[in-house]
């Protein structure tokens, strides 16, 4: 038993070598690479949390599209299959996440364009002559972000980080700008432009939105003549996630939209991409359809009639298209223990249910007029700034930064 018990150490500590081995190594050329590699004036590297072309990093890519910039735009994703390559414009390069080629293109960068804490998964350093503009993924919501609020030592490690390397962070409201404040960002520079990302939701170009329209519903193979509602709830920790809870009952949902508002009605369900026990989603309702599978939630904000969550920051977005908005939160309480929230949920403009039943009387009794009355006063209250023109102005500010010579 003691020699068994000697071999299988043997071959932890072996393990841990190689491990620390294939860390120094690794460290050394990222080193290597930050030294030998020249920054390149007209290089911007994106990247995503979700690795795909999607939220404000797209956005600001599509601006820069349309104006024919003649820059080198570089994209960070998982992995580098045909697949993947058809997600992105061809004039757009692709880099596999933390590979040599990756150090290689970041550290050549002028321009670093973030969503989240995705350049500081991994120690970098940053040249004086680079930029790291972070634009996160959420707004006006709700949930605490600083490291005072979310136990995961590994996050906020890589939130830190952030934090002192970013040198421009953007933000739509007054109350974005408390938030970076009050957690990683508190001396960094804020531009106060809105998101963009949140620019489509603005535009109202008939020809446009029936474009959009026809690529949602041609995905879900749907007939034109079908509502949707978006059903995107965040995710939970691990202990949260334990709890029972009354999960949201879309027969219920289904009937009390019909008889509220009419026509037939189809409902897409979005697990949050770290809600892992939903992958792979399957259904037998006729009704429901996974939603996670369609690439860009601001596409289908656009495509939907209403919109459904709990506690994610999306809904805020959507608020913005003054769309009707709903909240089904079964574990309030415990979800504020957990996580905290910046604002009562109460005081946001939507309709809130703690159960099925109060979901569907939330429904049945939806006024629009006062519901358009607590959207304006919610976004005033927030000192939000976005106006459909987010885009244009972070372009115009990385045209200073690329091309404006003294």
């Amino acid at each position: 038993l003691c020699k068994k018990q000697g071999t299988e150490m043997s071959k932890i500590t072996k393990k841990r070598l190689q491990l620390y081995i294939k860390r120094k190594l690794a460290g050394i050329k990222k080193e290597y690479m930050y030294r030998t590699t020249k920054v390149k004036d007209n290089k911007i590297l994106f990247l995503t949390f979700q690795g795909a072309y999607t939220c404000n990093p797209r956005y600001i890519c599509d601006e820069i599209l349309k104006r024919e910039k003649n820059w080198d735009l570089v994209w960070v994703v998982d992995d580098l299959s045909e697949e993947t390559r058809k997600e992105f414009p061809k004039e757009v390069r692709l880099v596999e996440r933390n590979t040599n080629k990756y150090f290689k293109e970041l550290y050549s960068a002028k321009v670093w364009i973030d969503n989240a804490f995705n350049v500081t998964k991994v120690s970098v350093k940053k040249k004086p002559e680079q930029i790291y503009l972070e634009t996160m993924h959420g707004s006006l919501g709700i949930k605490r972000i600083g490291p005072q609020d979310v136990p995961d030592k590994r996050r906020n490690k890589r939130g830190f980080r952030c934090g002192r390397l970013t040198d421009y962070i953007v933000s739509n409201s007054a109350f974005e700008d408390e938030v970076y404040r009050t957690s990683f960002w508190k001396k960094t520079e804020i531009l106060e432009y809105g998101h963009a990302r949140n620019d489509i939701l603005f535009i109202e170009d008939r020809a446009f939105k029936e474009k959009i329209y026809k690529k949602v519903y041609d995905f879900y193979q749907l007939k034109d003549d079908v509502n949707l509602a978006l059903y995107a709830p965040t995710f939970r920790s691990p202990e949260l996630d334990k709890e029972p809870m009354e999960e949201l009952d879309f027969d219920l949902l289904h009937d009390a939209l019909t008889e509220r508002f009419g026509g037939e009605w189809v409902i897409l369900n979005r697990a949050h991409h770290r809600d892992y026990k939903n992958k792979g989603y399957h259904t037998q309702n006729a009704n429901v359809l996974d939603g996670a599978t369609y690439p860009d939630i601001q596409e289908l904000m656009i495509a939907c009639q209403v919109g459904i969550t709990d506690y994610s920051s999306w809904i805020f977005d959507y608020v913005l298209t003054r769309k009707k908005g709903f909240v089904y939160a079964p574990d309030l309480k415990a979800y504020d223990d957990d996580r905290g929230f910046y604002y009562p949920l109460e005081t946001a403009p939507f309709p809130l249910a703690h159960d099925n039943q109060e979901m569907k009387q939330n429904i049945l009794s939806f006024e629009e007029k006062a519901y358009q009355e607590a959207v304006e006063a919610f976004l005033v209250d927030k000192g939000c700034v976005e106006d459909g023109h987010a885009s244009e102005r972070i372009v115009d500010k990385l045209t200073e930064w690329m091309e404006d010579r003294p």
